[in-house]
């Protein structure tokens, strides 16, 4: 689990586009699996979307950024019911 930690923020701070583009497509999919990693990427995760050079990086981050809140919201309220 650490490799891939480290392999994934390689991609998201790569000057290769379409390894930062791999990093925007499939964010949703890593925080769902692991919420806490939003923490981890999360300002890689700001700084691609207002920094990023590649116009459908950003496309992407924003397209998905109600999939974050949903999952990080799902979580949210888990952790308040039953902890």
């Amino acid at each position: 689990m650490i490799l891939f930690k480290v392999k994934y923020k390689e991609f998201g701070i790569s000057e290769n586009k379409y390894l930062r583009l791999n990093f925007a497509y499939n964010f949703p999919c890593i925080v769902s699996l692991e919420p806490k990693l939003f923490e981890k990427f999360r300002n890689i995760y700001i700084n691609m979307i207002s920094n990023d050079t590649s116009q459908k990086v950003r496309y992407t981050l924003v397209s998905s950024i109600h999939e974050i809140i949903d999952i990080l919201g799902k979580i949210y309220i888990f952790m308040t019911i039953y902890i």
